[in-house]
């Protein structure tokens, strides 16, 4: 399945091929959030607030094709901003 997957701060630094602080992450069906750090190649301690379809979650939560996963460092901004920011976009949007 496929998710997008943005990032932002210093993990934009460490995150390969993104597109305006973006990109488009295979997984296999049924993967959860902590898959998708890893495959990201991202430490536990890196990221502090994620959110799915702009709704916080942890890293235990299921994902599902067209997912919108953010995530943000503990330096980042407050989570009040990052919600406003990074509101679910209906696929095809």
């Amino acid at each position: 399945m496929r998710v997008t997957v943005k990032v932002g701060g210093p993990l934009r630094r460490v995150v390969k091929d993104l597109s305006g602080g973006e990109r488009e992450l295979e997984l296999p069906a049924g993967a959860t959030v902590s898959q998708a750090l890893a495959a990201l190649g991202l430490d536990w301690e890196a990221v502090r607030t994620i959110m799915l379809n702009g709704r916080p979650v942890k890293r235990d939560r299921a994902l599902a094709a067209g997912d919108r996963l953010a995530l943000f460092p503990p330096e980042c901004c407050p989570l009040g901003e990052i919600v406003v920011m990074y509101a679910h976009r209906p696929p095809g949007a």
